[in-house]
């Protein structure tokens, strides 16, 4: 696993994406924007999708790529 492209693309993605892009793009819903808003489950997922940009950053690189190389079968 690339992890450091993982992070770099969510980052990114995160800096780009409005909620509705998310939601289609990442989603892979098609539904007009006020029915988008009432969406419970995209609702949660933008959530989600906040808080894992914020796990992330709040790891640098070296410590991500630790915890992988630890969980790796040796």
């Amino acid at each position: 696993m690339n992890f450091k492209l993982f992070k770099q693309a969510v980052s990114t993605l995160h800096w780009k994406l409005d909620y509705y892009e998310f939601c289609e793009q990442i989603l892979g819903k098609k539904q007009k924007r006020e029915l988008l808003t009432q969406d419970k489950y995209c609702l949660k997922q933008w959530q989600q999708w906040q808080l894992l940009n914020n796990a992330l950053d709040s790891f640098n690189e070296d410590t991500l790529e630790r915890i992988i190389s630890i969980y790796e079968p040796q």
